[in-house]
């Protein structure tokens, strides 16, 4: 996350010791859309499983029951 954040944020070579406004800004959005995807992608491997466990698969698209 740090590293494709400070890439699309920041330019490779930058003379000031501070962050602009527009870099903070950036890479505040681009943690801020990292987060919500890593919640997204959790909450969705916690149902997987426990979709798997309890051998159903309700609200899984596209999962097949055993």
């Amino acid at each position: 996350m740090t590293s494709a954040c400070q890439k699309k944020c920041v330019p490779p070579k930058y003379s000031d010791g501070e962050l602009s406004k527009g870099e903070a800004v950036c890479i505040d959005r681009c943690v801020a859309k990292f987060m919500d995807v890593h919640d997204i992608v959790g909450k969705k491997l916690t149902a997987m499983s426990n979709a798997e466990q309890g051998g159903g698969a309700a609200g899984l698209p596209g999962t097949i029951p055993k």
